[in-house]
């Protein structure tokens, strides 16, 4: 069940309150006493409380998938999704609706990463091919001003460590019948192949 902002709160400030990986800060949310307890009165009518100290068996189980999520040792972030990878490979996914501002964390399998990225984005399973060729210098703020592209037809993916510093930052799109990748960090373009645009995202998703 998706929760809110301020219901995450109250679970994050039962565990060391720490800000959470790829997540809104709580270093501004300020949360009187009397709207805290509204809060946790909401959470025991949703069945994570069984007082306002109290968590029940779900509620424990949401707490415990925070934890897990916070004490990853890497992180992979798909557009609106977050992947926590811990070291022993286990997997906790952060799914954000920008619309309806909330939040729901499951555990995932990222054995077959790919084919359910295949499926989500279905533009990724199209054959492309390039010829070989150098990247070439971009400038980030003229790349959706040069290029006609598509909400449906790009994808954002980030990966970083346990401390929030980026390793790779790309956007991968398709335009007028070619495959791109953008690298954010150095401002690379490049013309891709469907093979190696599978193979950039089975490296980024290796667990």
């Amino acid at each position: 069940m998706p929760v809110k902002l301020d219901e995450v709160f109250i679970f994050n400030s039962a565990l060391d309150g720490k800000d959470i990986p790829f997540f809104s800060s709580f270093s501004t949310l300020n949360m009187s006493r009397l709207l805290a307890e509204e809060v946790m009165d909401s959470l025991i009518a949703m069945g994570y409380l069984e007082t306002r100290e109290e968590f029940t068996l779900d509620g424990a189980r949401l707490a415990k998938m925070i934890l897990d999520y916070k004490e990853a040792e890497r992180y992979i972030q798909i557009d609106n999704l977050v992947i926590g990878v811990k070291e022993d490979g286990s997997c906790i996914l952060l799914e954000k609706n920008i619309f309806e501002e909330d939040y729901l964390f499951s555990r995932v399998e990222l054995t077959d990463g790919i084919d359910q990225l295949l499926g989500t984005y279905e533009f990724l399973q199209g054959a492309y091919t390039v010829e070989p060729a150098e990247g070439i210098e971009f400038e980030q703020d003229k790349l959706f001003e040069s290029f006609d592209i598509k909400a449906v037809e790009c994808l954002q993916m980030v990966t970083a460590n346990a401390f929030g510093g980026k390793k790779t930052d790309e956007i991968i799109f398709t335009t007028k019948g070619k495959l791109y990748l953008y690298d954010c960090k150095g401002e690379m373009l490049y013309s891709k192949t469907s093979a190696e645009i599978k193979e950039v995202l089975n490296e980024r998703l290796a667990v």
